[in-house]
């Protein structure tokens, strides 16, 4: 007799199955029928594993793993342990549907060359977000040198522990257009020349040079399709962010934060003349050096007839030589 459930339509079903975990629903409706068989791989249907569903006492099928990995369009991995488990699980699998990948606060200690192999086989893989503890160059020389992955569009790199290392050998160049990643302003260059589609980098950048002059491997290339930069600072100078504003003269938008180093920083007039092109420029909790010993003083610089209205939303503090500003800055 069929039940209510087996009653529904195939396109509520469909609708049903998408908001489960791809996991246990091919656990539960796999060779159920030859309809619930369609329908769980149906090419329309965006299956997605994430692996907080796991629990130890799980039993595996590996035929079913290998059976749903081969259906999959996003996966997230948690913990080492899942990671090592998938790859043993489904190491038959093609992935010819998975276009998202997520590791999350994992800390790969062994097995690391495995790991990076696994990902580089994803070739359908369009975005990629890794988020890890300890180094990981072996991966960024996968993705950004040998371009392993020629469909990944979004890639993000989070490490608590170590920026990202690119060794520049002129191959081809990726398709990412989308970028978060962590670096330093000397390897800051091998990445911009590895991604000259980008439209949107997200960057944690960091020096240990001097800060009037831009240290980098190679010239820093014109990035003619970058839209918007969100920079967060550590030790940068005005010479720097400048030097890097040059080559992106396609920049509408720009969120900036972080530790700078240098004059000009707290200058609102000396700000606006290095953004004034820009369609908008949000600062937010912006550390860095004054030799002001008011905020009125700050403040003056950003309101003043010369900014013609620029700034907006303008908050500062100031403990001993070191200033914190907020702003808002618009084109007029």
């Amino acid at each position: 007799m069929r039940t209510d459930f087996e009653n529904l339509t195939n396109e509520i079903l469909m609708q049903i199955f998408e908001h489960l975990d791809a996991y246990h629903l091919f656990k539960a409706f796999a060779h159920l029928n030859s309809r619930f068989d369609r329908l769980i791989t149906d090419y329309r249907l965006a299956l997605k594993f994430h692996s907080k569903h796991l629990r130890d006492h799980d039993e595996f099928d590996q035929k079913l793993w290998i059976i749903m990995g081969n259906y999959l369009t996003a996966l997230t991995l948690i913990l080492d342990r899942h990671i090592r488990m998938f790859m043993l699980m489904t190491k038959d699998c093609q992935f010819p549907y998975l276009e998202s990948l997520t590791l999350r606060q994992v800390r790969i200690t062994r097995d690391k060359s495995a790991v990076v192999k696994f990902i580089s086989k994803l070739k359908s893989l369009k975005n990629l977000r890794i988020q890890s503890i300890g180094e990981m160059n072996d991966l960024t020389l996968m993705i950004f040198s040998s371009n392993n992955l020629p469909n990944l569009i979004s890639y993000e790199s989070k490490n608590t522990e170590y920026p990202t290392v690119i060794f520049f050998t002129y191959p081809k160049p990726t398709n990412i257009e989308y970028l978060t990643i962590d670096s330093t302003l000397y390897n800051l260059s091998s990445i911009l020349l590895q991604t000259p589609k980008l439209r949107y980098i997200d960057l944690d950048l960091t020096t240990y040079g001097r800060e009037d002059q831009t240290e980098t491997q190679f010239p820093l290339p014109k990035m003619m399709f970058l839209t918007h930069l969100s920079l967060n600072m550590h030790f940068i100078s005005y010479i720097h962010l400048t030097d890097l504003i040059k080559v992106l003269p396609s920049l509408r938008t720009l969120d900036l934060s972080g530790n700078s180093m240098g004059a000009h920083f707290d200058n609102g007039e000396k700000l606006k003349s290095l953004f004034e092109h820009l369609r908008e420029v949000v600062i937010e909790d912006l550390n860095c050096l004054t030799h002001s010993t008011s905020t009125n003083q700050i403040l003056s610089t950003f309101y003043n007839q010369n900014n013609n209205g620029f700034w907006s939303d303008v908050t500062c503090s100031i403990q001993y030589d070191r200033a914190l500003i907020s702003a808002v800055g618009r084109k007029i």
